[in-house]
């Protein structure tokens, strides 16, 4: 079967969560960060019109981007380029760790919280910071994960959010384990939205499968960024959590088992047309993207998330 990739595009490019600085954000993530620390105005360009994304609107995205601070715009003569912000190369490389990994750690009976004014920190903020580590948003100003040190916490907080002025302490969360296997936290976090979008996800990429190999380099770039601009939507809000805490069977699993199938072919697809782009011997393997699933009781909690 042969996928109509620009009719997928079409529909996909119509849906209300899709715009062009979202889209150009994922692309910066996925395909052109990991080889270019700058790059320049008319690439970005040329990187956007695989998806119908005119020079304008590239502008108008870009500067949007720089105004919430996530990238730099820098001068050379007439030409523009841009880069990563330094105050989110942190954030960069952690939320890149969590969208391309899915080794859960098991559970501590320890939690670490930060406890902050809400009157004092933006919504904004406190979300990001949150889809930043994996905490899970208790109260408006508390915030808790099962699995982060204070240490790791606290270094982020300092580096990338120095505007929020918060308390970071450990606490231990007793009957933790009892109320897991009584289904507490599949209420309390309400997983079933997010469960629902992974079996989306399942479903509208199944039709990849044995595909990739047969697509174009550009429609194999469209593939790849539509693949991980999806899964990055649903995987980063989601709390990074045990994985005693996750409804049992999880359709997180199949989602990160389809991404690590199709991923690699479409890398290798796609990256003749970004090397001609980007102007850089491009790799067509990330090999640390999508490694195989950890098995549950072989990962070390502690060297996975206190780096």
């Amino acid at each position: 079967m042969t996928l109509d990739i620009p009719a997928r595009l079409q529909a996909w490019r119509a849906l209300p969560h899709i715009s062009a600085r979202s889209v150009l954000a994922t692309i910066a993530v996925d395909a052109s960060a990991p080889v270019i620390d700058r790059i320049w105005l008319s690439q970005v360009i040329e990187l956007g019109e695989p998806f119908g994304f005119n020079s304008r609107l590239v502008r108008t995205s870009l500067f949007r981007l720089v105004q919430e601070g996530l990238i730099e715009n820098e001068r050379t003569g007439r030409r523009s380029r841009y880069r990563l912000a330094p105050s989110r190369e942190r954030e960069y490389a952690e939320v890149s760790a969590r969208l391309y990994r899915h080794n859960v750690p098991p559970l501590d009976a320890e939690w670490t919280l930060v406890l902050f004014d809400s009157s004092r920190v933006a919504a904004r903020d406190r979300d990001r910071l949150a889809s930043h580590l994996g905490l899970v948003v208790l109260e408006r100003g508390v915030l808790a994960s099962p699995i982060r040190s204070t240490r790791a916490v606290r270094r982020v907080l300092d580096e990338a959010f120095p505007n929020i002025l918060a308390a970071v302490v450990r606490a231990e969360f007793s009957d933790v384990a009892e109320l897991a296997s009584k289904g507490f936290f599949s209420t309390a976090f309400a997983f079933e939205s997010t469960e629902q979008a992974f079996g989306e996800f399942v479903e509208s990429y199944s039709e990849f499968r044995g595909t990739c190999e047969e697509l174009s380099p550009v429609d194999a770039f469209r593939a790849r960024t539509m693949l991980i601009h999806d899964l990055r939507r649903i995987a980063l809000p989601m709390p990074a959590l045990p994985r005693e805490l996750l409804p049992s069977p999880w359709s997180g699993d199949d989602a990160y088992d389809l991404a690590t199938e199709l991923y690699p072919p479409l890398c290798a697809r796609s990256a003749s047309l970004l090397a001609d782009i980007l102007e850089v011997d491009y790799p067509e393997a990330f090999p640390d993207r999508f490694p195989a699933r950890i098995p549950h009781d072989a990962q070390d909690s502690r060297a996975l998330i206190n780096g």
